[in-house]
């Protein structure tokens, strides 16, 4: 039976490479990725799955992520506030519809609830570790 992997961070350096490697041993490879930092050429190397985005298709802002993850870990976020760099887009966001035709989902739930669920979901994984 295939294994089934998750990466997130698929698309950088290291996840990218860790991705085709896994692929190429005959595992299963799911990347999750924001794409904000990698170049989407990366995509093509790993054997032209389909890629779909998996966000509402509509923005997030990173303040708006930073206090949604504060709201779910009860931890406080440093953060600087810097100008914009060069290239740098004001809003990004993509249409839904390949991934509602294609896998007949859509994201229906506030961000605030998506980083309550991952950080639940991690909490065994760091107990895990803690205890190690």
């Amino acid at each position: 039976m295939k294994s089934t992997i998750l990466i997130t961070g698929g698309t950088g350096y290291i996840g990218s490479h860790a991705a085709i490697e896994l692929m190429q041993a005959g595992c299963n490879v799911v990347v999750l990725d924001n794409l904000c930092n990698n170049d989407l050429g990366v995509i093509e190397q790993m054997d032209k799955r389909p890629t779909f985005n998996l966000g509402t298709g509509s923005g997030v802002s990173v303040l708006q992520l930073v206090d949604a993850v504060k709201q779910a870990t009860g931890m406080e976020i440093l953060y600087q506030i810097f100008s914009r760099r060069p290239g740098d887009v004001a809003s990004c966001y993509a249409a839904t519809d390949l991934a509602l035709d294609a896998l007949s989902w859509r994201a229906l739930l506030p961000i605030e609830v998506t980083c309550a669920d991952a950080w639940k979901s991690g909490q065994p994984i760091k107990n895990a570790v803690d205890h190690d």
